[in-house]
C-alpha cells in the first residue's frame, strides 16, 4: 500500500479582520490553539478619535490604536494586565503626555525613531514575545466618511463611531478619502489565507475599514480562504447607527465582500432576568435581533458566546475555533513516521 500525503494539511493560515478590542477577542480565542494554526492579524488604520488621532495629526503617522490592542492579545503575557498598562492607563498633569498611553506613543515615537512604523510594531511585539503578528489595512492617510439616510455626509471615524446626529438617522455606506492602497504584506497574507474570520466588532467604524483600501477586496477574491464572520452580540446606544439585527449585519457586511460568508458564529442568548437586564440598561447596550431564519441555515453555527452582562467570552469563542480547526487540521507526519506506519503496515500483512 503506497503512503500518500494527500489529503494532510499543514497548519492553517488564519487571518483576522477588524478594529482593535473586537479583533482582540477572536485574537485570544486564537492563541491556545497556536499549534494548529498560524495567525495575522490585519487592523484597520482610520482611526480618528482620541490618543490615536492626536499623534496621527502631530507625528503624521497612522492612528496605532487598534493595532496595538492586537499586539497585547497576540502576546504570551496576561491580556487583561498589558492591557491595564500599555492601553488603559493615560497619562494626566504631564503636559504634552496627557490622554496619550504608552502604547501609542512606543509605536508611534518608534516609527519617528526608525522610519518605519511596521518595525515600531515588530519591535513591540518582539518585546511582548507575541505567537503572530499585526499589520495595517494601509499605511497611506485615509479618513472613514458615511452616508446618512438623509444623504447627510459624516467624515472621519471619531464622527461615525460616536455621532452627535439624529440617531435615527442609519448609515447607508462608508468609504476612505482617499481610497489608500492595501498594504502588500496585509494584501499577501490575505491572498495566501485558508480561514479569515471578520470581527467581532462595530461593522462600520472597525470591520468594514478595513476592508476599503484597494487591493483588500481583491485579496480576499483571489484567496480560497473560508469566510468566518463573528458578529457582535449587542450594539451600544452611543455608537455607530447601522444595523440592529443579525440579518441585517451579514446583507450589510457582504456589500464590501467579493463573495458571500461561508459561516456566521453567533450566540442567541438575550437577557432574561431582571438583574440582568439591568445591567444591560445601564450599559446601554441592547442585543442584535437574533432573526437567524432570515439566513441560510447550513452557514450559522449557533455558540453560547456570553456570560449575563458580559461582553463576547474569548475562551467560548476558541471553543467554536478548535472545532472548525479540528475538521480541517491534520499533522503533517514526518519521514521517521511514515517510515513506521509502513512498517506497522507491511508486519500486519
Amino acid at each position: 500500500m503506497k503512503i500518500s500525503n494527500k489529503g494532510l494539511s499543514k497548519k492553517q493560515n488564519i487571518v483576522v479582520i477588524g478594529g482593535g478590542n473586537g479583533s482582540a477577542i477572536s485574537l485570544l480565542a486564537l492563541k491556545p490553539l497556536k499549534g494548529m494554526c498560524t495567525i495575522a492579524s490585519i487592523n484597520t488604520t482610520a482611526d480618528s478619535g482620541g490618543s490615536s488621532g492626536i499623534l496621527r495629526e502631530l507625528l503624521h503617522t497612522i492612528p496605532t490604536g487598534d493595532i496595538m490592542r492586537a499586539v497585547l492579545a497576540l502576546s504570551q503575557y496576561d491580556f487583561q494586565t498589558l492591557r491595564a498598562i500599555f492601553y488603559e492607563t493615560r497619562f494626566e498633569n504631564l503636559g504634552k503626555l496627557n490622554r496619550h498611553n504608552i502604547g501609542n506613543l512606543f509605536i508611534a515615537l518608534g516609527a519617528q525613531f526608525s522610519g518605519n512604523v511596521i518595525e515600531s510594531i515588530r519591535a513591540l511585539e518582539q518585546a511582548l514575545k507575541c505567537v503572530g503578528h499585526v499589520y495595517p489595512a494601509t499605511l497611506d492617510n485615509v479618513q472613514l466618511c458615511a452616508e446618512l439616510s438623509n444623504g447627510q455626509i459624516v467624515k472621519g471615524e471619531a464622527a461615525i463611531d460616536v455621532p452627535t446626529y439624529e440617531r435615527s438617522l442609519r448609515i447607508q455606506r462608508v468609504w476612505l478619502e482617499p481610497q489608500g492602497r492595501a498594504y502588500p504584506e496585509s494584501a499577501k497574507f490575505l491572498r495566501n489565507a485558508d480561514i479569515i474570520i471578520l470581527g467581532p466588532g462595530h461593522l462600520y467604524t472597525s470591520i468594514i475599514p478595513t476592508l476599503l483600501p484597494s487591493g483588500i477586496k481583491e485579496a480576499i477574491a483571489a484567496s480560497k480562504a473560508e469566510l468566518i464572520f463573528t458578529p457582535p452580540h449587542f450594539y451600544t446606544l452611543e455608537n455607530e447607527t447601522g444595523p440592529e439585527t443579525l440579518s441585517e449585519l451579514v446583507t450589510e457586511l457582504e456589500m464590501y465582500l467579493p463573495r458571500a460568508l461561508d459561516r456566521i458564529i453567533y450566540d442567541d442568548y438575550v437577557p432574561r432576568t431582571e438583574a440582568e437586564q439591568n445591567i444591560y440598561r445601564i450599559k446601554r447596550w441592547k442585543p442584535f435581533l437574533k432573526d437567524s431564519e432570515k439566513l441560510p441555515q447550513q452557514k450559522l453555527m449557533r455558540v453560547s458566546l456570553h456570560k449575563p452582562g458580559s461582553g463576547m467570552l474569548s475562551e467560548k469563542l476558541a471553543e467554536a475555533f478548535r472545532s472548525i480547526l479540528q475538521k480541517r487540521y491534520v499533522p503533517q507526519i514526518s519521514g521517521i513516521e511514515k517510515v513506521k506506519i509502513r512498517t506497522n503496515f507491511h508486519n500486519r500483512r
